[in-house]
């Protein structure tokens, strides 16, 4: 999306400032039947929505077709995009919250892989009682702190 009304437009299609976009955006929360159409079906919505859209604004066509799909795309990749086209509130509270709880899923995956692997590939000297329970015992903590932060 471009990052104001002044920036290029999205994609270079004439009229598709961030402006257009938006009002684009909450027409199809407010009418927000296309999220369980047919593939078919969809499309014709999408090229109705960007008519009536580019009739008024005088955007291009092409433009307010392909950020429809985009919509469509974000919403299929993102529970939070889904549920807010829904009708569901998203705050900037919210937004935090959610790319907190991102990277802290991501970091116990990274660290539970990499204590997975010391365990697993660890030569007979070191694979003493110490060397298996302390990791183990430390991702537990880990996670049971994540959790704590994230209730």
């Amino acid at each position: 999306m471009p990052k104001d009304d002044a920036a290029a437009p999205f994609f270079g299609f004439s009229g598709c400032t961030r402006s257009t976009l938006e009002s684009v955006l909450e027409g199809l929360r407010t009418d927000n039947s296309w999220t369980g159409l047919t593939a078919a079906a969809r499309s014709a919505f999408f090229n109705r929505i960007a008519w009536d859209y580019s009739a008024a604004t005088g955007a291009d066509y092409n433009g307010l077709v392909k950020w429809c799909n985009w919509v469509y795309v974000a919403a299929q990749g993102d529970t939070a995009v889904k549920d807010w086209l829904g009708g569901a509130e998203f705050s900037t509270l919210d937004y935090y919250l959610k790319t907190i709880k991102e990277a802290v899923s991501d970091t116990a995956q990274a660290a539970a892989e990499t204590i997975e692997y010391g365990v697993e590939y660890q030569g007979e000297a070191e694979k003493t009682l110490l060397n298996r329970v302390l990791p183990v015992a430390g991702l537990v903590a880990a996670c049971y702190l994540v959790k704590k932060i994230l209730d």
